[in-house]
């Protein structure tokens, strides 16, 4: 077992292969085996009721300025998901104007809570008359552990947040690499290297408005009660911005694993305020959890992109899914792992890992959620033959990219970003993501431009073969820092994507 990303990535037990044909953990499970099947729409969130609820409260209401009549009233709604996105959504004309303006995070400049989906307009990037400038890979930061993700505070170039599996979250000079110290150690994160090794700390994201706000927020898992993913949010010390608050975690959103694997991992922000939250299918192979599956269950969180307004985490968001479980945007996901909004059109892109055939990457306009993208009826644009009854492909959701397993090749999609940085002028528009084939050490990074319908490429161009990336080992995720530079992340290190030669 000595390629844990490709068990924390691709969903394996056993570091054979990334495909989920070779799982051998159909039974594995402890005590909340069987329980994403199963969960009820109250059961899959935590109370929220204690210290944070309070103070969410407080903010809550001083945003109702913002936020307008639609929020007040969703925050006294009491109870259905319907109700409260029918009472959100007559912000929808009012925010459209603002909704464009994007930040470091994505957000609206004023936008201060989780507010009803405003659909684009119009989506997607020009079709480039040619293939990707040349680009090196500049090694920020080395001999880490398991790093697997790094980001930046909002408004803040200074540091960079590479976050460690572990559960610790280290500070790093983004130009030299230097030690800036430890920023927090996520408490109670399960054991990194136990069940599979996809327990740990998996995600992290900041309030949109910090440091007004000083919370940030996390996915990791924990041993408590078996394995449980657990979505909560801590604060930075007053007075000490290189700090974070062990003390201050509040959890928003917690359910159960039936099995080791599959857990997604990101959570990022959207352009409409709301915390977006990646989910697996609960883990084994072919979503054996129910009749359906967990993809195809709308009463667990499991297998969905997951959509929570951070101060009422309780309640349905506005504009999610309607019946079932109250944080369901999109469903009919394998394993989500690492997922980005496009800082300028406010797309979402999905890179999903598939199971023994195709990996795919899922697009949707901004705002347009609420979509099935198949799993497991589909795996990427095809029929699975142990999907659940009749393979009916009527509302569903195809990829605008997938790609098949080839030996040695590709088998493993990590998601990655549209570059909007202004270090390279000429990548701006192109998203990149990259592949951890199994067996030879593949790490591929790719790179296409979706025009609104369709990509541009009919073959992604292989950017990591062209440019000679070293890359030493595999890749775990891609970041972004708040001037849109992109960066990657492997079992041991920190890489900046640079200007080639």
């Amino acid at each position: 077992m000595s390629n844990p990303i490709r068990w924390i990535v691709c969903g394996l037990l056993l570091a054979t292969a990334c495909s989920g044909d070779d799982d051998d953990d159909g039974s594995a499970g402890g005590s909340g085996a069987g329980a994403g099947g199963s969960q009820s729409p109250g059961g899959s969130s935590a109370s929220g009721s204690g210290g944070r609820g309070g103070s969410n409260a407080g903010r809550g209401g001083s945003s109702a300025g913002n936020g307008g009549a639609g929020n007040a009233g969703r925050g006294g709604n009491g109870g259905s998901g319907g109700g409260a996105a029918a009472g959100a959504s007559g912000n929808a004309g009012a925010d459209a104007g603002d909704q464009d303006a994007g930040t470091d995070a994505g957000m609206p400049p004023g936008a201060t809570m989780c507010k009803a989906p405003v659909t684009a307009a119009s989506s997607g990037n020009e079709c480039p008359a040619g293939a990707p400038p040349a680009l090196k890979l500049t090694l920020v930061k080395g001999g880490l552990t398991v790093p697997i993700y790094v980001t930046q505070a909002p408004g803040d170039d200074s540091r960079l947040f590479v976050v460690l599996r572990s559960g610790r979250i280290l500070l790093v000079d983004p130009d030299d690499g230097a030690d800036l110290g430890e920023f927090m150690v996520v408490p109670d994160v399960a054991d990194a290297g136990g069940d599979g090794g996809e327990m740990g700390l998996l995600g992290m994201a900041f309030h949109p408005n910090y440091p007004t706000d000083p919370r940030f927020f996390v996915n990791y898992n924990t041993d408590d009660a078996g394995t449980m993913t657990v979505i909560a949010s801590f604060e930075v010390m007053a007075g000490d911005p290189d700090r974070g608050d062990p003390d201050s975690g509040a959890p928003l959103l917690t359910y159960m694993q039936p099995q080791g694997n599959h857990k997604g991992g990101m959570v990022a922000f959207g352009p409409d305020g709301c915390l977006f939250v990646a989910s697996g299918d609960g883990g084994g192979s072919n979503d054996e959890h129910g009749a359906t599956g967990n993809g195809q269950n709308l009463n667990t969180p499991l297998g969905k992109i997951l959509r929570l307004d951070v101060d009422n985490p309780t309640e349905a968001a506005p504009g999610n899914m309607a019946g079932g479980n109250p944080h369901i945007w999109d469903y009919g996901m394998r394993n989500p792992w690492r997922f980005s909004f496009d800082r300028m059109t406010g797309d979402l892109y999905i890179g999903d890992v598939g199971q023994g055939a195709w990996e795919e990457v899922d697009v949707e306009p901004k705002g347009a959620g609420n979509k099935n993208y198949g799993w497991k009826v589909m795996e990427g644009e095809h029929c699975r033959p142990g999907g659940p009854g009749t393979c009916e492909m009527n509302g569903l959701t195809l990829p605008i990219h997938e790609y098949p397993h080839v030996m040695n090749v590709d088998d493993c999609v990590v998601g990655g970003y549209v570059y909007r940085g202004s270090a390279i002028p000429t990548l701006k528009g192109w998203y990149l993501y990259a592949d951890n084939a199994p067996r030879n050490g593949g790490r591929n990074v790719r790179a296409l431009v979706w025009d609104g319908e369709e990509r541009c490429q009919e073959t992604p161009p292989l950017i990591s073969e062209l440019n000679n990336f070293d890359i030493g080992s595999d890749i775990t995720s891609f970041g972004e820092d708040v001037n849109g530079e992109l960066y990657i992340t492997t079992l041991n290190s920190v890489y900046r994507i640079d200007p080639g030669p």
